[in-house]
């Protein structure tokens, strides 16, 4: 079985790896993926939307990929529509109409390219035949995780249940409150990296007044 595991985050693709160690499939990040068709593709990456289109039309004209895969498995598809990668994808699967395909993604709670290109109804444009079904239990957290997302956001009743029974070590939640500033962000930064190696720590934020581009 020949299985194509793709998604956007470059860290969460490394783990992916690891954990798969399909050597016959492919496993990646879209762009990681894009690198495997033939010819050259000029536009630069950073006009995401052109740069997709022509992958899609190497893969349409090269069909290199067809009837290659017997599963297709899609993650943080949220983040592959705001790229304009959508058309890519569709093409990938009529290439491929017998394989199992599950796409996953959060288009209402999570969204790192935030004002995108693209957005969910285009995937059902693209793709006839998806049939959408909404996972409310968490399969990865624990409760407790729940409880601090449940915090922080200020979002109730996102989760009707958890694969995960609780621990009794699950986590310390320390909350810090302060002024949104390069200043006073990069303050506490310094402080968190004095506890944390900066690739444990991860930002998350709604407002996109915060700085992160300082890091």
């Amino acid at each position: 079985t020949l299985t194509l595991l793709l998604c956007f985050n470059r860290m969460l693709a490394n783990f992916l790896i690891l954990e798969v160690r399909d050597k016959n499939g492919f496993t990646g990040t879209l762009d990681r993926f894009v690198t495997k068709l033939p010819g050259f593709i000029t536009v630069p990456r950073r006009n995401a939307a052109e740069y997709f289109e022509l992958a899609a039309e190497s893969l349409r004209e090269s069909r290199v990929f067809e009837n290659h895969f017997d599963c297709i498995v899609i993650d943080e598809a949220q983040d592959i529509c705001s790229i304009g990668a959508v058309k890519l994808i569709a093409e990938l699967i009529r290439q491929n109409p017998t394989a199992n395909v599950r796409l996953f993604g959060d288009f209402e709670n999570q969204n790192i390219q935030i004002g995108g290109v693209e957005t969910r109804e285009a995937l059902f444009e693209q793709i006839p035949g998806l049939v959408s079904a909404k996972l409310t239990r968490n399969c990865r957290n624990r409760p407790g995780i729940g409880a601090v997302v449940h915090f922080a956001t200020g979002l109730q009743n996102l989760y009707r249940g958890y694969r995960l029974p609780e621990t009794t070590n699950n986590f310390d939640l320390e909350v810090i409150d302060y002024p949104v500033s390069t200043e006073m962000f990069e303050r506490v930064l310094s402080e968190v990296f004095k506890r944390f190696v900066p690739n444990s720590v991860a930002i998350l934020s709604g407002d996109e007044a915060v700085p992160v581009r300082t890091l």
